[in-house]
């Protein structure tokens, strides 16, 4: 009998989806590390240990791993949005639980950090540094 590999809704792999992950938080700790416009696609290669196909492969552009990385942060950010909604209470506990959450995630550290790292601050920087970073910060003043 044929043996069957778990797939997810676009056809990938469990192991295609592994070295995605692998490669967006490797991305992340260079672009936190170099800035989002200082750091080249070979380097990106270079440092996942991959070539421009693979990278392609696996990410699509360098907008997209970007775009990767946001997602990753704001799915821990939702997470914790769904936690709070579910614990109920008055606006002010409900946004004081928020805050923690936030708090929550970005200091959280890195299963694979030995120095205590948070999990999510090569991400946070990235984003800080993306393109888009001047034009919602002028949207929120």
């Amino acid at each position: 009998m044929p043996q069957t590999r778990a797939k997810d809704k676009q056809g990938k792999s469990v192991k295609w989806q592994q070295r995605r992950h692998e490669i967006v938080d490797m991305s992340a700790k260079v672009f936190a590390e170099r800035g989002y416009h200082a750091t080249s696609t070979t380097e990106l290669c270079e440092a996942n240990g991959i070539g421009k196909g693979a990278l392609y492969y696996y990410i699509g552009s360098k907008e997209q791993l970007l775009a990767a990385i946001n997602d990753r942060v704001m799915d821990e950010v939702m997470l914790g949005a769904d936690r709070v909604a579910l614990a109920g209470g008055s606006p002010r506990e409900q946004l004081t639980m928020l805050g923690e959450e936030l708090l929550d995630v970005s200091r959280s550290p890195s299963p694979t950090s030995s120095c205590g790292e948070s999990r999510l601050a090569p991400t946070w920087t990235a984003l800080a540094q993306a393109p888009a970073r001047a034009a919602i910060i002028e949207g929120w003043s």
